[in-house]
């Protein structure tokens, strides 16, 4: 176009049939006068106007004046038309990108707060300040208080008193610094419990690089503090279990050179009982690792508990002859199976009948019943080992199944033992599906009893709850 027409603002044709510049098109014929106008905006041509009529000589140049004011307006409203739909293109295409990135940040909003909830941890946000303004489910459960609880508090809701005011100074030393802290604190359930926690406290920083608040994950290791605190004390008795006997076995040892011969046998006697006292607790050691371990394998078959029984009091029956003690068996009619796994089953009568032996004076007598009782609403399958000894205390009634435990009973009467017996019976009793309970009063002797389920029916391995016989 600006090959033919130019750059001029205005070109005025008074005959379009005269003027070269016009160009003969059949459609156009009846055009005789124009007046041809650029529209410019800034200096930039974008199109042009034309006016033009069917009669020769309409226009002069003193009819452009009129045309170009026209057309300046126009180029005007053009270009602020075209300007606007810019405008509105770019703002629909921002638009679409807004929520394009809102929906995006809402999906990763909502993982986070997924990974949040599901967290095995307590987690907590707090301010520069250490007000809480999140808690997560975790931190809930482990505190026993609510979100709507301690938003807007700060974590001394749970402060105990017992850790150390050294350590909250630390923490927020570190912190601060805008470094990571890790440590332990013992805190205080919102029920009043305490517990032990590890905590990883890290700032928050903004895009400057400014603190703007805190992060606090908590991990509850009461029950690792607990194992740590329960393998320290059995190493420690084990450690202790082992010296005596060994420090026997040496001295004894040294008697047979140097001590005097009309006590050899004495001194023989001594060493073996000391090497049968090692060989036992080393037997009852590897038991207990076994059970821990879940390596001793039970497969309970509905089993007849009246010849194991019967089995395992004619193997005792010396033993007791020797100690002077009456054997009384009390076998129910009709019982029904139990289930059981018969090696473990004769583990726990052996080891049952063998203390009622040992803490039973000369001319006493031990009791062996079985019977079908009820308890917690269901039948159980019971066999008891009564003795006629002095009994247990009070005082160590509820440490008896505890490991390495001897009790007043056993300290003086001397009587053989570990102090293992016990909890293996009662764990080994429990890998059946059972459970050990034990009745005695001072003096009045005392009633170990071992509750199985019958062969047919029964509770299950799970939610068994502790016999208690029901009273009618």
């Amino acid at each position: 176009m600006r090959e033919r027409w130019g750059t001029h603002s205005v070109i005025v044709l008074p005959d379009t049939s005269q003027d070269s510049r016009w160009l003969d098109i059949p459609e156009f014929n009846f055009i005789r006068s124009a007046i041809l106008v650029w529209l410019r905006v800034k200096q930039r041509m974008f199109g042009m106007l034309m006016v033009y009529s069917r009669t020769v000589n309409a226009y002069n140049e003193s009819s452009s004046e009129t045309v170009t004011a026209f057309a300046n307006q126009a180029a005007i409203a053009i270009e602020n038309a075209q300007l606007s739909e810019a405008i509105r293109q770019y703002a629909a295409q921002l638009q679409l990108r807004v929520n394009e990135r809102t929906a995006e940040l809402e999906q990763e909003r909502h993982r986070t707060q997924a990974i949040l909830d599901a967290a095995g941890e307590g987690i907590i946000f707090t301010d520069t300040q250490g007000i809480i303004e999140y808690m997560n489910p975790q931190m809930e459960r482990l505190t026993g208080y609510s979100a709507s609880e301690v938003v807007g508090q700060t974590p001394g809701l749970w402060r105990s008193g017992l850790t150390p005011p050294a350590v909250y100074e630390n923490l927020w030393n570190t912190i601060r610094r805008g470094e990571v802290w890790q440590g332990e604190m013992i805190n205080r359930h919102q029920l009043g419990r305490l517990y032990d926690t590890a905590l990883t406290v890290a700032p928050l920083l903004d895009a400057d690089q400014s603190i703007v608040g805190y992060v606090g994950i908590q991990r509850d290791i009461s029950h690792q503090k607990e194992l740590d605190r329960l393998k320290d004390q059995f190493v420690s008795s084990v450690s202790h279990e082992f010296r005596t006997p060994l420090a026997n076995i040496k001295l004894y040892l040294r008697l047979l050179d140097s001590g005097r011969p009309e006590k050899r046998e004495q001194y023989m006697q001594t060493l073996q009982r000391e090497t049968a006292r090692l060989e036992n607790l080393i037997e009852d050691l590897l038991s207990l690792s076994r059970l821990d371990l879940d390596a001793m394998l039970t497969r309970n078959r509905p089993t007849d508990l009246h010849p194991l029984i019967a089995e395992i009091i004619a193997d005792r029956s010396d033993l007791a002859a020797r100690h002077g003690i009456t054997l009384d068996y009390l076998p129910k009619a009709d019982l029904p199976l139990a289930l059981a796994e018969a090696g473990m089953f004769a583990q726990v009568i052996t080891n049952l009948l063998s203390n009622a032996i040992n803490y039973t004076p000369p001319g006493g007598l031990v009791t062996i019943s079985t019977d079908l009782r009820t308890a917690n609403r269901q039948e159980w399958i019971t066999v008891s080992v009564q003795d006629t000894g002095s009994g247990i205390a009070p005082a160590d009634r509820p440490h008896i199944f505890k490991r390495f435990y001897r009790g007043e009973a056993a300290r003086q009467s001397n009587a053989p033992g570990t102090g293992l017996g016990l909890a293996i019976c009662q764990q080994v009793v429990e890998k059946m599906e059972g459970q050990l309970t034990v009745e005695s009063e001072p003096g009045e002797g005392a009633a170990f009893t071992i509750w199985l389920r019958p062969a047919a029916g029964g509770a299950g391995a799970h939610g068994l709850q502790r016999p208690e016989p029901d009273r009618e």
